[in-house]
């Protein structure tokens, strides 16, 4: 198979992206987390502020993201291991999204996949600039005083290995 110049124009690019997305959001790793707001597609409300005492975990992801969509599965299962835990919070923050992309057409497009998650809309990308996310899939979570003590960019396709990874934080700072 022979590749042009066109396509490792676009592989450069992608990898570009990831990179530049990790590289602006390790400035907040141990640092006091943003505050923020988000509304569930179900409307629940959730303040950062009222989180205090508790482990966030926020996944950002998006419909047209591939990598979003295949973490999901490991993502489900860490939040199962903690679903008796109140102290430990996943927000499935759907972000980026395609312009014209509405709430529903985002829950629409779970339930073709058999997704039961409860996600947050990031209206106008507001959450995503703030963590300074500009490339899909990031993973970040706070500790319970609200610093930011974890974050990820991308998914390498590794379902186990990132349940053990998360896992293993999340168990850290509870």
């Amino acid at each position: 198979m022979k590749i042009n110049s066109k396509s490792y124009l676009v592989i450069f690019s992608i990898l570009l992206s990831c990179y530049s997305s990790f590289a602006q959001n390790l400035e907040l790793k141990n640092q006091p987390s943003p505050t923020f707001e988000l509304l569930s597609h179900s409307g629940i409300e959730f303040k950062l502020e009222d989180a205090k005492g508790k482990v966030v975990v926020l996944d950002f992801w998006a419909t047209w993201c591939a990598p979003c969509i295949k973490a999901f599965p490991a993502m489900i299962a860490v939040e199962k291991t903690f679903s008796s835990d109140n102290d430990v919070i996943f927000l499935y923050v759907n972000s980026l999204e395609v312009k014209g992309k509405t709430t529903d057409n985002v829950f629409d497009f779970l339930q073709k996949r058999g997704l039961d998650i409860n996600f947050y809309k990031d209206k106008n990308d507001v959450v995503a600039k703030v963590f300074g996310v500009t490339g899909l899939p990031v993973k970040i979570v706070i500790d319970k005083s609200g610093i930011v003590r974890y974050m990820d960019s991308g998914f390498a396709g590794d379902n186990q290995k990132l349940v053990a990874k998360l896992t293993d934080e999340i168990e850290r700072l509870r």
